[in-house]
């Protein structure tokens, strides 16, 4: 089987997307107020495999204020875990390439979901859309 890497990422075309859902929302509005207050974001990211044939990662992205110490000030906290699961379409794809790929491809599939639920949820809170980054820092899939 022939593959093919572009820009860091491993193509393998006997890989398909079997489902990709929301395994656990919690958004919380605190109730304070604050006039500036800045939010960090993290991503985390943990897979494995559920089945010969299957591999999933699972993304866990919050959003949360950085620069408030208190419980008073702090207006919202948001965290949304997706996850993905990869099917094989070829008994040629090994397990370890199943894991390379989830690696290298999860956080960016899962990306656009996480971004648009929290600036959903963030407006239905009441509070400005909260948009996640276009682009996600690289983060590291754990075991």
């Amino acid at each position: 089987m022939a593959e093919k890497k572009t820009k860091g990422a491993l193509a393998l075309p006997a890989i398909k997307v079997a489902a990709i859902f929301v395994t656990e929302l919690d958004a919380r509005r605190t109730g304070g107020e604050c006039d500036d207050v800045r939010f960090s974001t993290t991503c985390r990211l943990e897979g494995g495999q559920s089945s010969p044939d299957e591999h999933y990662a699972t993304a866990t992205v919050s959003v949360q204020p950085e620069n408030c110490s208190e419980e008073q000030c702090r207006p919202y906290r948001v965290e949304v875990k997706i996850t993905i699961v990869y099917r094989r379409e070829s008994d040629a794809v090994t397990g370890a390439k199943m894991k390379e790929f989830a690696k290298a491809n999860a956080q960016w599939h899962v990306w656009p979901y996480a971004r648009e639920l929290i600036a959903d949820i963030t407006a239905r809170m009441g509070y400005p859309s909260f948009y996640l980054p276009f682009i996600p820092r690289p983060i590291d899939l754990a075991e």
